[in-house]
């Protein structure tokens, strides 16, 4: 997806003309150019083939189909309340992942925000299966039970990836809030530091390849 941004600008330009005659008339010339700045929207399906944006759409869905259920049921505005917002956090996690908008804020620590994010539906899913546990006596609460609680799995298992790939990437970079420009700034320094230790063993292999002089005796 193509969003192009043009942009008009105008330059000036002045020519000096000498007559025959000795005068020195101005000329001025006015271009007006146009600059096209093409910006490309990446979309990155593969995060929705990897086990945590299948995770993450699974949850949107039945999250979507225990608020319909719940709807149907008319028993509790909490197990409600709880599908809703979680239906409008998954919905925000593939946004955010499918078009690739951390790369414009790359300065917020979005995996510790997505970990906090997802242990609070994982407590918020317990609490609201539980209300509605006792309540299953009603008309058409099954459904949203079941919705809820595989919803509630599913955010189980996102907080385990979650915390495991969040404790790697803290390992790797040596800072408690992991960021895209943190990964890439060690990146870069590790790169510098083998790029001159290369460098310095072939100046080294150099030095000992060369001929060595034989004292004239005396």
């Amino acid at each position: 997806m193509m969003a192009p941004d043009n942009s008009t600008q105008e330059v000036t330009i002045e020519v000096d003309e000498t007559g025959s005659q000795g005068e020195s008339p101005s000329q001025s010339t006015s271009v007006t150019e146009t600059t096209v700045t093409a910006t490309t929207l990446n979309l990155n399906l593969l995060w929705v083939k990897m086990l945590p944006g299948q995770l993450t759409c699974v949850e949107s869905f039945l999250s979507l189909l225990a608020f319909i259920s719940i709807l149907s049921g008319r028993t509790t505005w909490i197990f409600a309340l709880v599908a809703v917002f979680s239906l409008l956090w998954t919905l925000f996690l593939i946004c955010l992942h499918l078009f690739q908008l951390y790369r414009m804020f790359d300065a917020v620590p979005w995996m510790l925000a997505e970990l906090i994010g997802t242990g609070v539906f994982v407590f918020v899913w317990f609490i609201a299966d539980m209300i509605l546990l006792g309540q299953l006596s009603r008309a058409n609460t099954g459904a949203a039970f079941m919705c809820g609680l595989f919803a509630f799995l599913c955010f189980c298992v996102s907080a385990y990836i979650g915390v495991t790939f969040y404790l790697e990437q803290v390992k790797k970079q040596g800072t408690p809030m992991p960021s895209v420009a943190v990964a890439a700034e060690k990146a870069a320094e590790k790169a510098e530091r083998d790029a001159e230790d290369d460098d310095d063993s072939n100046s080294e292999d150099s030095l000992s390849e060369m001929p060595t002089v034989n004292p004239i005796p005396k």
